[in-house]
């Protein structure tokens, strides 16, 4: 077995969530080193002892931490995934657009940083931001076409809100990039993942416990899906 030849130093924001575990586990393996997994987390042994990235403990909505790892890493390779801190409380029909504006303002906070750091080092970088469609824009453009309400909004007015503000966050940010030709980015807009099935659309048992029902209104359309493993082979 034969050293595989570095492809030099890359970054991964949001590195303890799903998306980002599998990011770092295929930058690893494809060569990539050292990898930055940025997390919260003060650690984290399967990041670093499992799989070999370096921790670095910090928040997406601090300024100075986002700085200092672009910085102190000089990674060219970033991949960014940012969550929706979305209400859990049973029922609640607000303060889901306030989450979708704080998630959007980062996803705007990191790319000026970004600019930032290259204005001073003139590194230049290329970003794989995760994101999805912008849906409340869909729904709204669908509407002024055809008078059909495609999804109805909630009581704060927003849309799929951890969907929209990362499609808001991806349109801002590549305008923003447009002229700069150093800073490269890649918007990936993911499919329906099968984790999902975990999560928001669990299966749920019916009335009589006789069958399972999955609580997603698809009807006869057709959805993608692919599961988080198969992200790090496309990054």
């Amino acid at each position: 077995m034969t050293d595989m030849i570095s492809k030099g130093p890359s970054l991964v924001f949001g590195a303890s969530g799903e998306q980002g575990r599998v990011v770092v586990e295929g930058l690893v393996d494809t060569g990539y080193s050292p990898v930055y997994a940025f997390t919260r987390l003060k650690h984290d042994t399967y990041l670093t002892d499992a799989i070999g990235a370096k921790l670095i403990t910090g928040d997406l909505e601090n300024p100075d931490d986002v700085r200092i790892a672009l910085r102190q890493t000089r990674a060219q390779t970033v991949y960014l995934v940012t969550t929706t801190a979305l209400p859990t409380e049973i029922g609640q029909t607000t303060g889901f657009s306030a989450a979708a504006t704080a998630e959007f303002q980062a996803i705007v906070n990191f790319f000026h940083l970004l600019k930032a750091v290259y204005d001073e080092d003139k590194l230049p970088r290329h970003v794989v931001l995760s994101t999805r469609d912008n849906v409340q824009e869909v729904t709204r453009k669908n509407f002024e076409e055809t008078g059909d309400i495609w999804i109805d909004p909630l009581d704060d007015g927003s849309i799929v809100p951890h969907y929209s503000a990362k499609g808001k966050g991806a349109q801002y940010a590549l305008k923003y990039l447009d002229d700069i030709g150093d800073l490269k980015l890649t918007c990936l807009a993911l499919p329906f993942m099968y984790s999902n099935f975990l999560g928001f659309f669990c299966p749920l048992p019916n009335e009589g416990r006789t069958q399972w029902v999955l609580s997603a209104s698809l009807g006869e359309g057709k959805v993608d899906m692919m599961g988080s493993a198969d992200l790090a082979a496309i990054v």
